[in-house]
């Protein structure tokens, strides 16, 4: 699971991508998908991890809830490995909590499970963090690596097609889309793997 923050359908279009853009002729697709509620990081990422909307989440804001978050029901039999890069709040949702100070580097999150943060600078550090992940013997039955950059130029140059800086940072992110499908796609002759890639808001 490829998870891109802040990423608005009309400015991915016209970003060069040419990664991306080729994958859209060999996949399901959607430019018109939509989280209702917020078009804020913590609830639109909870909305998507749960299937349920921030009415029955309760998180409106990208402030942690007073009470620790419960992460989505999915079956604890299966292992993850979890590369966040310049925002750590995908912690919460993912594995339950609501803190709001983050270290870097390898954090414990239970027997089987992975979680490694980083920086915003060190966006290429996360990427291979992730790709050495997939070329190890034995992988995670889930991966997710969460990548910052056009979150954060959204909010600080606004979040439009005609802001070059923001399309620029989406241009960006395509290289290391391009390595997380290819170190995936190297395993095809192990596993069969789903790649989705999707982002939040916009």
């Amino acid at each position: 699971l490829v998870c891109l923050d802040g990423i608005r359908p009309d400015a991915l279009l016209i970003a060069h991508t040419p990664f991306i853009h080729n994958l859209v002729h060999s996949c399901t697709y959607s430019f018109h998908a939509q989280c209702p509620g917020t078009p804020l990081s913590y609830p639109a990422w909870t909305s998507t991890f749960t299937g349920v909307t921030e009415a029955v989440h309760g998180i409106t804001s990208n402030t942690p809830p007073p009470t620790p978050f419960t992460p989505p029901a999915w079956d604890r039999d299966l292992t993850t490995a979890v590369v966040l890069q310049g925002w750590y709040g995908l912690r919460n949702v993912i594995y339950g909590g609501n803190e709001n100070t983050f270290g870097r580097g390898e954090v414990s999150v239970g027997e089987g499970n992975q979680l490694h943060m980083f920086a915003e600078k060190d966006i290429k550090a996360a990427v291979s963090k992730m790709t050495s992940l997939l070329a190890a013997p034995q992988v995670s039955d889930i991966s997710v690596l969460y990548l910052h950059g056009a979150d954060q130029a959204g909010h600080d140059h606004g979040f439009a097609p005609h802001i070059q800086t923001y399309v620029d940072k989406i241009a960006e992110l395509d290289q290391y889309v391009q390595q997380v499908w290819c170190a995936a796609r190297a395993r095809r002759d192990r596993e069969d793997w789903l790649l989705v890639l999707t982002t939040d808001h916009g």
